[in-house]
């Protein structure tokens, strides 16, 4: 069924620099002729009533939000970088001096990555400076681009110049960063922000000097250092880096995965660094909250929830509660939790949301939708917390613990947020309240006032549930009969993030309109009319992309875009289908007698957990299925992960005997955990393996359809075999998972895959 999902906003080029808004009827003097000027233009939205609405234009403050953006320049199997550290400031913050010792942020950085030295001297020597660093989740690959919102005023000295540093990987203490404190100026003397935008060659390697370059695993990052801290002190001085050892000499070079890792080469380069400033980009973001208890289950207070820059830590489990969050848990009383949001730095706009204003509890299988207008560029509204208390209780809640849990949008202003449930199992109790259960002490189960029950001074933890029935607890009371949120599947809340469908701004050249849109579900449609009182009538073809352009041919037109109004169903069945490819054919180089793939084994999961991924170290059940093949570990794992909340499913099936062939299993996927994860080792081998991680099975707020994914060989870094019938040989330390790239899988010069998964949705 398609729904009017968008905005008509009637602009009139009357005068260069100004338009007019009107009500919904047709303009004077409409097709009299008048000059390109006077074109009527509409876009906006439309309510039932047909009245006009135009979006809330920001007030423009003082400070701006700027984008930094840090891309890794070398070729492929060339340096990676360390989560580089950014900081803003007057001018006077000195990273290093040529010739000089480093400093201790600096040797922390430039020798294990580490930028918290560094940061804890910016804080103590850059007055209001503001800093960050630019993490992915890990070290900034070849190609790779990473970027942090933040915003700066010309009124602020602090905020005038740019400095960064960050490793050069591998390497025992390579690092870039800039020497000179005013070389990268933000804003000139009348207080124009200029931004900057320039390239780090090889030859701006420097080297700390304070470690050997003996290039050995043990003591080099990101090539075997297991620690810390680990090589050589040389005690030298900051100093051009000369290079890494000559291939062929054992050193990083002749590692496959850093083949190209020579930033001496002529016009070799290591990063961009991007800082430019970015106008509003305001959206209207809708967001469900749900009370997914059964019936006589627990009802949730007014729910709170605020905006902020990933920074508000609302609580960390095993720490004592804030006064603010023992207020909310204990009585339902979020008004010191307000108060406490509102004079923290980086946060934006909050809210209290409730089912029904008069009488404010969620009781079981209730729902309410708000939306907000959100200005996606703004760092202030890049990141979601909310709290609730879990009445009838003592002192139980919930929240999110982790401030970057719910993330709205990225650097880019992209929508990204999907959908969470806290489960029985992620309901905290506060510390502050012994859980007697008392009614006079149980907040809706007859307390009368607040703070009158026992005083626990404990620690936010795991609530452990309410009292058994027959002990005159909460579960005694009817109205309470399924409130046992222990109980094996209880849900206890859901909060569903959406972006409905809106125009963005449109541009105009000569006679091209541009338009784009986010949100909504495609296909979409463009549809036009002259004036108010014609119907509309469609505009080329169905689309699934998210802009168009039309021709303005006539002085006066209304244009609109229109979406398939379908929402993702709760949970979604999938196939996937395992296709090896693996023969002599494609592999031919020392090509194994019994090629095979063990059993398929992995997880259905939130964003939050991952089980496996390059650049990070196997854990013991990945390394059983890489080695031998055997799931028992990981099922462990990932049973582990399901009982703390970040997992939902197991899953497991067949292997393929011998290869190439063909495996198939179904799965249920629910919308809260809607990633997967899924292995399969490459048998016989040391510790290779094939499959996916993290991958996500949504796409815009709805199942994809199909995906397939070709697979390349990983090696788990356990084993040190170097062949498919290699003897056992522990890698001690062990190293980095990380893409097979040489023999025997390479043929000419290229590693092609083994194989593929293909996911395809197969319950519509």
């Amino acid at each position: 069924m398609m729904r009017e999902q968008n905005s008509l906003l009637r602009k009139r080029f009357a005068h260069p620099g100004g338009f007019q808004k009107r009500a919904c009827q047709e303009p004077e003097n409409a097709g009299s002729g008048r000059t390109s000027l006077h074109k009527w233009l509409t876009i906006g939205l439309l309510s039932a009533c047909g009245t006009l609405f135009a979006p809330p234009i920001p007030v423009q403050a003082a400070s701006f939000p700027v984008r930094v953006t840090v891309t890794n320049m070398a070729p492929e199997k060339g340096v990676h970088l360390t989560p580089p550290w950014i900081g803003f400031h007057s001018g006077s913050f000195d990273l290093y001096d040529r010739n000089d010792p480093a400093s201790e942020g600096i040797e922390r950085l430039a020798e294990d990555g580490n930028p918290a030295p560094l940061s804890d001297s910016f804080g103590m020597n850059a007055g209001e400076g503001i800093q960050g660093v630019l993490d992915n989740k890990g070290p900034l690959a070849p190609g790779e681009s990473v970027s942090l919102l933040l915003r700066l005023s010309p009124d602020t000295d602090s905020h005038r110049f740019f400095s960064y540093a960050s490793m050069v990987i591998p390497s025992n203490d390579a690092f870039i960063a800039n020497d000179n404190s005013e070389a990268i100026r933000l804003f000139n003397d009348s207080g124009k922000f200029v931004g900057a935008d320039f390239v780090i060659g090889g030859s701006e390697v420097l080297d700390a000097g304070t470690e050997i370059n003996d290039e050995t695993p043990a003591h080099t990052a990101f090539f075997g250092q297991m620690s810390p801290d680990t090589g050589d002190n040389e005690n030298g001085m900051i100093r051009s880096h000369s290079g890494f050892k000559a291939p062929g000499e054992g050193g990083i070079l002749d590692d496959p995965m850093f083949q190209n890792a020579d930033f001496t080469q002529s016009d070799s380069k290591i990063a961009r660094i991007q800082i430019e400033r970015l106008e509003p980009r305001m959206l209207d973001v809708r967001l469900t909250f749900k009370n997914k208890a059964p019936e006589n289950g627990t009802y949730l207070t007014p729910v709170w929830v605020g905006f902020h820059n990933g920074s508000f830590d609302l609580f960390t489990a095993g720490e004592s509660a804030s006064t603010a969050l023992e207020r909310l848990a204990e009585d339902g009383n979020a008004d010191p939790l307000v108060s406490l949001f509102k004079n923290m730095e980086g946060g934006g706009i909050q809210q209290m949301v409730t089912h029904n204003p008069s009488k404010p509890p969620f009781p079981p299988g209730a729902a309410q939708t708000i939306t907000v207008t959100l200005d996606a560029h703004d760092p202030a509204n890049q990141y979601l917390s909310f709290a609730s208390m879990v009445i009838p209780s003592n002192d139980a809640f919930i929240g999110n613990d982790d401030p970057t849990e719910l993330r709205l949008f990225d650097a880019h202003g992209n929508f990204v947020a999907t959908s969470i449930t806290r489960k029985g199992a992620q309901v905290y109790d506060a510390g502050s309240e012994v859980n007697d259960e008392m009614p006079q002490h149980t907040a809706f189960f007859g307390q009368t006032a607040p703070k009158s029950g026992q005083k626990e001074n404990g620690v936010v933890h795991p609530h452990s549930g309410f009292m058994p029935k027959a002990e005159g607890g909460i579960l005694d009371d009817p109205m309470f009969a399924h409130a046992d949120f222990t109980q094996t599947g209880f849900e206890v809340f859901a909060l569903e993030p959406s972006l409905p469908l809106q125009l963005l701004p449109p541009k105009i050249s000569g006679n091209q309109l541009q338009l784009e849109w986010v949100g909504g579900n495609p296909p979409y449609k463009l549809q036009l009319r002259e004036s108010v009182s014609e119907e509309w009538s469609n505009f080329g073809d169905a689309m699934d992309g998210t802009s168009a352009s039309i021709s303005i041919e006539n002085e006066m037109g209304f244009v609109r875009v229109v979406g398939t109004e379908t929402e993702a169903t709760e949970t979604a069945m999938y196939e996937v289908v395992f296709d090896a490819t693996w023969s002599a054919e494609t592999h031919p180089d020392d090509f194994p007698s019994n090629p095979h793939f063990s059993g398929l084994i992995g997880a259905t999961h939130r964003q939050s957990i991952s089980f496996w991924q390059p650049g990070e170290t196997a854990s013991p059940g990945i390394e059983l299925m890489a080695e031998t093949g055997g799931k028992s570990t990981l099922k462990t794992e990932i049973q582990a992960a399901i009982d703390a909340g970040t997992a939902d499913r197991l899953l497991s099936g067949g292997g393929i005997n011998p290869s190439p062939g063909q495996v198939r299993m179904t799965f249920q996927v629910d919308r809260e955990f809607s990633r997967v994860t899924l292995v399969s080792m490459i048998a016989p081998s040391p510790d290779w393996f094939v499959g996916v991680h993290g991958l996500s099975l949504m796409e815009n707020g709805k199942w994809v359809d199909k995906t397939s994914i070709e697979l390349s060989p990983y090696d788990a870094g356990t084993d040190n075999g170097s062949t498919y019938s290699s003897a056992n040989a522990d890698s001690d330390p062990q190293d980095p998972i990380r893409r097979i790239e040489g023999s025997p899988l390479e043929v000419d010069g290229e590693v092609p895959p083994l194989g593929s998964f293909t996911f395809q949705r197969i319950d519509k």
